[in-house]
């Protein structure tokens, strides 16, 4: 008999016998246990625990036990130079140690319209300093946006690990969304309304609000708070070579042709265009506002999901 299969079988039967609200303590309960196993040991063991009211506590360094979070409770030993710390849940950078895969770094998935709004998500992600945790998605158009919340909440995936954001400027309010979601995800009975009803929650966006209210894209809000920026002379000096060229010329899609513009006659990438327009952007007072809602959910997220936030986001 191989150690993997002794292991099994010594833990079986001594959690059989053990007496009824017995505390039952295992050292590295992965050691000579292939994965496999291990998913299907670790099912039996909370069924017993509840059955028989056992406490179980064991100690692992097997990355895939996240996939058992909502089931056990699982805590992180984190030395310091001055103690060790126990942590509720699982630190990101632990999991990454232990695996070696970048992949579990980023543990919040978020879906966007496109390149624009995925830089403006990174530059929030970076201000809250949970950049590395993150991953981001395109949708493409946003009438696509519906059908991925239909996905999420058919799927019954996680509401702290994913979200979708659009850009505010269109589907705005909560009836818009419904009606949208209606379409995505159709269908008759009660259970299909709930999901209908519930998809909403996967469902963040910008406010790109003008200072008389006037909601517009992304783009245009962006070209306003670096003008206003640029007056207060906090901008780089590309912006204000930006702003001339904008006020000089007559485009015709006067919102979504700028960067494109910008980007033909200066010879720059559209990439960095987008990113002077959001660090300048970012510096107005208007960005808080902008970013609210998407920075209150990831920082919600954030915080259920154990990671670290800076202290002054």
């Amino acid at each position: 008999m191989g150690a993997g299969e002794y292991k099994v079988l010594k833990l079986i039967q001594e959690i059989i016998r053990a007496p009824e609200g017995s505390l039952i303590l295992i050292e590295e309960l992965e050691v000579s246990i292939h994965d496999a196993a291990l998913r299907r040991l670790v099912p039996w063991l909370i069924q017993q625990a509840e059955d028989k009211n056992l406490q179980i506590i064991f100690s692992t360094h097997w990355p895939h036990i996240v996939e058992f979070s909502e089931q056990i409770a699982i805590r992180t030993l984190h030395a310091t130079a001055q103690k060790v710390e126990c942590i509720n849940g699982f630190r990101p950078m632990a999991l990454h140690r232990m695996s070696g895969n970048e992949a579990d770094m980023r543990v919040v998935n978020v879906w966007v319209e496109d390149q624009l709004a995925k830089r403006i998500v990174q530059q929030v992600c970076t201000e809250l300093g949970i950049l590395p945790n993150v991953s981001i998605s395109l949708f493409g158009a946003i009438d696509n946006a519906f059908s991925v919340g239909a996905v999420l909440e058919l799927e019954g995936r996680h509401a702290n690990k994913n979200m979708v954001i659009t850009d505010g400027d269109r589907y705005p309010t909560e009836d818009d969304k419904k009606g949208q979601i209606q379409r995505a995800l159709s269908g008759t009975g009660e259970a299909l309304k709930k999901a209908q009803k519930d998809a909403l929650r996967w469902f963040v966006q910008f406010e790109p609000l003008m200072p008389n209210g006037h909601r517009v894209n992304p783009e245009r809000f962006l070209l306003e708070a670096a003008r206003r920026t640029a007056d207060a002379g906090q901008a780089n000096p590309w912006i204000n070579n930006f702003l001339e060229f904008v006020d000089a010329n007559v485009f015709t899609d006067p919102d979504k042709s700028i960067v494109f513009n910008l980007h033909k006659h200066f010879g720059l990438s559209v990439e960095n265009i987008e990113w002077f327009l959001i660090e300048a952007a970012s510096k107005d007072a208007a960005w808080l506002h902008f970013t609210d809602s998407v920075r209150q959910k990831l920082r919600e997220s954030a915080i259920n999901l154990g990671l670290d936030l800076k202290e002054a986001a």
